[in-house]
Formats: C-alpha cells, sequence, structure tokens
C-alpha cells in the first residue's frame, strides 16, 4: 500500500517477475479504489449477475476473468481465500486486511510523510530509510524484499 504514484505497480510488476524465473505461480489481488462494477448494465454477464449466477467467466483468446457478486459488508479475504490455494504466493495492492501484515512502498520524491501509521506496517519499501523501527528495503532491492516476503508470508 502506499500514496497514489508512489510505484506500487511497478514494485509487484519486478515482484512477480521474479518470483516467476523462480518458477513460482504468483496471483495478485488489486483493490479498486472507488465503487465500480466490472460489467456495465445491458451485458450478458450482467443479466447473469442480476439473475443471481454466483460465478460468471468471460473468455477471450487471452484471457479469461471470473466475476462473483461481493454480498455489501462481506469480508472479502474470507471470499478469496478459497480460490488461492493453488498459487505459491499472492500478492496485495491497496487491499488492507487486518490479519495480513502491510508494507508500504513510499517515494521520498513525491511525499514528506508515509500515508499510514508504523503500527498498521511490518515492512518499508522506499528510496531512501527514514526511520529504524520497521525493516526497510530499498525499492531496487527486488531479491532481499521477495527473501522477506517469502520469510514472512501470511499463510
Amino acid at each position: 500500500m502506499g500514496w497514489s504514484g508512489c510505484g506500487k505497480t511497478t514494485l509487484l510488476s519486478r515482484l512477480i517477475s521474479h518470483y516467476k524465473r523462480e518458477h513460482l505461480t504468483v496471483a495478485v489481488i488489486k483493490k479498486v479504489a472507488h465503487e465500480y462494477s466490472f460489467q456495465p448494465e445491458g451485458k450478458d454477464s450482467f443479466a447473469f449477475l442480476q439473475a443471481g449466477a454466483d460465478h460468471v467467466c468471460l473468455a477471450s483468446e487471452s484471457e479469461i476473468v471470473a466475476i462473483r457478486p461481493k454480498p455489501k459488508g462481506s469480508d472479502v479475504w474470507r471470499l478469496i481465500k478459497p480460490d488461492l490455494n493453488t498459487f505459491d504466493f499472492v500478492l496485495l495492492e491497496g487491499l488492507i486486511l487486518e490479519q495480513v501484515p502491510a508494507a508500504e512502498v513510499f517515494d521520498s520524491e513525491k511525499h514528506n510523510n508515509l500515508k499510514f501509521p508504523l503500527k498498521k506496517l511490518s515492512l518499508i519499501i522506499s528510496d531512501k530509510r527514514f526511520q529504524e523501527e520497521i525493516p526497510w528495503f530499498h525499492r531496487d532491492d527486488i531479491k532481499g524484499i521477495a527473501e522477506y516476503l517469502e520469510g514472512n508470508a501470511y499463510d
């Protein structure tokens, strides 16, 4: 997690490449920051979801997209965790879960302060070290970050 434009997506893309070179399977869950419907009204898949389908897949030659309704107030992690058991690693971007340790990506050239309080963080990834209380990695130390994540992964 971190401020918009701080390098979260770039970091995750680099970590994914690292894990793939290690022959690991990787899933990514990205939180959409605002209310969003992946299927606009009038589309067949929207009609299926409105009719009560529990799972809708869209398949093209190059991608498969799975869509499920999310009941208001439901725990996202509980809903998606069973689908993630086949992956070696799951990375989250912007999805804050109480039961999962959080890392903040920080760019000191764009911001003066961390976005989140230190008590919420288990790791800081930044262009420079600015405190000693929490483990820190330079954002270019992909191998070090990956090893830290592997050793401190939430199950």
